[in-house]
């Protein structure tokens, strides 16, 4: 199916990776991400490999342009924000399906394990014409093995600080003309991480309670390939946590019996065939079913401890042709039709239904007198119905340029218009949902440019100024009698800078990297009388971020090391108060080696190594330095 070719960088400088022949997430056509009109990063299995992250939270949370929140240790939830928005502005995918949450909007990326990926690409700015709903900010697609042409079996297992144990094991292969691929993984903790606690009196080191972990996640996929001209692919996948999850940190003494539970099953089926006249026709269906407890038994309701429960059923079809009419002109179109349910102990019975269209065209524009190298145009437009909600209509203009093919220089910009439905839980919320929300709108506006030339190795340079307005943004206020409501009230503008610079040397052994975004995210409007939120900088937007990582290949040996440095941000619409910024150091080292027809393999990964004192989230405390052994093979 999908392949790799030419080892190159990716538009943002973030990291060196494998330029993928595939279907772009930044276009839904094949090609070059080179030719991404959009800024994007894309990391490999190579990359994902070599990192000490666990989840693809940790794994992209370096990468430009996004901010990254972990509610404590690996047990704590993990989300994803870009350029200034919110988290329920992103827009999660799994192999090209969404599966963001419509109940919060929230993606949990901690549920989302780095093992048994190929390539995950983040593409920043409203996607809304491309992939519909949410997809404001930008969108993660998270792209999962194909099974091997070989059989092969994979095992490993890992031991490490407070308490943390995982096994994991996966098979993959071709019999004929059909491929399979299963795994199984287990991860468990104490959770009982080191942290620092200041009350501004004392400094004391104390353990996290009550932050114990199991996580269980299983797959299978068949692929079925009878010809070039036909190609179908079934899945089923289960993810099952259990989790304490003990709150802010107040005090000293931690005390909590708060504990979350995550079931989910999803159930994916695609068909991909080439019709005549050169038309290529898919068909995915997509089946999630998912169910949420929390308990605490320290607050009370009617004499019983406090338990809720939510559980949601989500169904997506999505026929889509495509066809390149010559090598000037391509086309994509398709539908998408979907159904969301809820059954919640705090949000009540509810279910929506969606109905959308989509078409993009590709337009390439050769070398001529007058004209640079080559100059690739993407026009795009979507409509999205949704039940209880007026449409929503989503236009798109990208364009790349490729002004010099030695050295390399491409030019790239974008604007569209994008949109974010209400989640459940901002409609019927009870107490305090509002029904008569309208989505959030924004347009937003982005260009970019790159460079790459060999001196001592590959260079690439690349630079990108994005502005994003969104109007209706859903803010929860303070209403009669103190009653929290969700309004669509707020104006908010986000503009800045992300600038990229990489390394290769000539053998490509050794690879550095360093990326830097400033962030400029701002209330606009005064959403009521006195509103201390107007003109300031949002809450938990950082202004700076730096991140820098490197990459040492030798023989057997790989050695990755990354720094991320995060400015203050503020905590109050006042912007009165701050959080602290920090500066963390992650590492690993990965020796593998062949035995026969085996290849083992033994990994060190340290995060956190010079147990700086941070927190992404006020009052949820990061570890300190914590370390992860990993011993596995192939065979």
């Amino acid at each position: 199916m999908d392949k790799l070719c030419v080892i190159g960088e990716d538009s943002s400088g973030a990291h060196p990776v494998l330029l993928p022949e595939v279907l772009v997430t930044a276009t839904r056509f094949r090609g070059a991400a080179e030719f991404s009109p959009s800024s994007l990063s894309s990391l490999n299995s190579i990359l994902l490999r070599e990192m000490p992250a666990k989840t693809i939270g940790e794994a992209i949370s370096g990468l430009p342009g996004l901010i990254f929140r972990g509610y404590g240790g690996r047990q704590g939830i993990q989300t994803a924000a870009f350029r200034g928005t919110s988290t329920e502005q992103t827009l999660v995918l799994l192999d090209g399906m969404r599966v963001s949450n419509p109940q919060t909007g929230v993606t949990d990326l901690s549920l989302l394990s780095t093992a048994g990926v190929e390539r995950v690409d983040v593409v920043r700015g409203g996607q809304s014409a491309l992939y519909g709903a949410d997809a404001l900010g930008g969108v993660i697609n998270i792209i999962t093995e194909t099974p091997s042409e070989e059989f092969s079996t994979r095992v490993q297992a890992s031991g490490g600080s407070s308490g943390y144990q995982a096994g994991r094991i996966s098979l993959s292969g071709t019999v004929g003309d059909i491929g399979l691929r299963g795994s199984l993984s287990r991860e468990r903790g104490r959770g009982d991480f080191r942290f620092f606690y200041d009350d501004g009196r004392s400094h004391s080191r104390v353990r996290r309670n009550g932050a114990d972990y199991s996580f269980l996640t299983g797959d299978f996929r068949a692929a079925y390939s009878p010809s070039p001209d036909l190609r179908s692919s079934t899945g089923i996948s289960f993810t099952g946590a259990d989790r304490g999850t003990p709150g802010p940190v107040t005090g000293v003494d931690q005390t909590s019996g708060a504990r979350l539970a995550d079931r989910m099953i999803r159930l994916h089926q695609t068909v991909d065939v080439k019709v005549a006249g050169g038309w290529e026709a898919a068909l995915r269906f997509l089946y999630t079913e998912s169910n949420q407890s929390y308990t605490d038994p320290a607050i009370a309701l009617g004499g019983e401890p406090l338990r809720s429960t939510h559980e949601v059923h989500s169904l997506f079809v999505n026929p889509e042709l495509a066809r390149d009419f010559s090598p000037a002109i391509a086309l994509v179109a398709g539908a998408e039709l979907g159904r969301n349910a809820i059954a919640s102990t705090s949000a009540g019975d509810a279910a929506r239904w969606q109905q959308s269209v989509y078409a993009g065209t590709r337009h390439t524009l050769r070398q001529t007198d007058g004209w640079p190298a080559e100059v690739v145009v993407y026009p795009s437009l979507r409509y999205d119905a949704f039940s209880g909600h007026s449409g929503a209509l989503s236009p798109k203009l990208g364009i790349s340029i490729g002004l010099a093919s030695v050295p390399r220089v491409q030019m790239r910009a974008s604007i569209g218009r994008s949109f974010r439905v209400p989640t459940f839980n901002e409609l019927y919320w009870n107490p305090g949902g509002n029904s008569s929300l309208s989505p959030e709108r924004s347009v937003a506006v982005d260009a970019g440019c790159s460079a790459s030339a060999d001196m001592l190795g590959t260079w690439t340079a690349d630079l990108s100024a994005f502005s994003l307005r969104t109007t209706d943004r859903i803010t929860w206020m303070p209403g009669p009698g103190g009653l929290w409501s969700p309004r669509n009230s707020s104006r908010v503008s986000s503009r800045g800078i992300e600038a990229g610079l990489t390394w290769t040397d000539p053998s490509g052994s050794v690879q550095f990297s360093c990326t830097s975004t400033w962030t400029d995210a701002r209330k606009l409007s005064e959403d009521y009388p006195g509103d201390p939120g107007k003109g300031n900088t949002l809450p938990y937007t950082p202004v700076r971020m730096v991140h820098a990582a490197a990459s040492v290949h030798y023989g057997g040996l790989d050695i990755h090391l990354a720094e991320s440095i995060v400015s203050y941000r503020y905590i109050t619409e006042a912007n009165d108060g701050i959080l602290p910024g920090y500066a963390v150091t992650d590492a690993a080292v990965r020796y593998g080696w062949s035995a026969g027809v085996f290849r083992p393999f033994c990994r060190v990964a340290f995060t956190n190594l010079f147990d700086a004192a941070y927190e992404s989230f006020p009052l949820y405390p990061m570890p300190l330095r914590e370390i992860v052994v990993t011993i596995g093979g192939e065979l």
